[in-house]
C-alpha cells in the first residue's frame, strides 16, 4: 500500500504543472512562480503543497533583423527629423556618431555596459521617463540622441569634434 502512495504522489509531482503569473513592466517583469512539492506532514504521510517566489525576469525583446533597406530608409527618416529641427547642416556629423555607436541598428545593445539605441543611451532606462517608446520606436532613438548632443556638445558637429578626439561622446 505504501509503495502504491509513493508512486501516486511521484506521478501527481510529475502532472502538476508549474504555474507562472507575469505583472510585465517597461523591462523587467516580477513572476510570481509556484511549483509543487512534496512535504511530509504531520500525520505521518507525504501532501503535496505549492511553494511560491517571486523572481525578477527581464524581458528579451525580439530583435527583428536589421537590413540595408531599413537603414536607408531610417537615415532618410532622421536626415528629415534633423532638417525639421533646423538641423540639417549637422546631418554629416550626426551620420558619423550614430554609424560608429550603433552601425544605425535600432536594437544595438552594448554588453559590457549596457547602452542600448541608435545613439547607445546609457543606462538604457534614462530614456524611458522621456521617450516610453524608445525601445520600439527608431524616430524616439534620433531624437533622445539629438537632444543628448545638443544639450551635452552644442550641436552634432561638436558632438562629432569630440568623438574624434576622444572615440566616444
Amino acid at each position: 500500500m505504501f509503495k502504491y502512495l509513493l508512486g501516486f504522489l511521484f506521478l501527481a509531482l510529475l502532472v502538476i504543472p508549474t504555474t507562472t503569473v507575469e505583472a510585465a513592466s517597461s523591462q523587467n517583469t516580477t513572476s510570481r512562480v509556484c511549483t509543487p512539492v512534496k512535504v511530509w506532514s504531520s500525520k505521518k504521510r507525504y501532501k503535496i503543497v505549492r511553494r511560491c517566489r517571486l523572481v525578477q525576469r527581464r524581458i528579451n525583446y525580439v530583435q527583428k533583423p536589421v537590413t540595408n533597406s531599413n537603414i536607408d530608409s531610417l537615415k532618410a527618416q532622421a536626415k528629415a527629423y534633423l532638417e525639421s529641427k533646423g538641423l540639417g547642416s549637422h546631418w554629416t556629423a550626426f551620420d558619423f556618431i550614430i554609424s560608429k555607436e550603433s552601425g544605425w541598428n535600432v536594437n544595438a545593445r552594448n554588453k559590457s555596459s549596457g547602452a542600448c539605441g541608435l545613439g547607445q543611451a546609457l543606462p538604457c532606462s534614462k530614456t524611458l521617463s522621456t521617450h516610453p517608446d524608445y525601445l520600439t520606436n527608431p524616430i524616439s532613438q534620433v531624437d533622445w540622441a539629438l537632444n543628448y548632443m545638443v544639450k551635452r556638445y552644442g550641436s552634432p558637429s561638436q558632438a562629432y569634434s569630440f568623438w574624434v578626439a576622444n572615440r566616444w561622446y
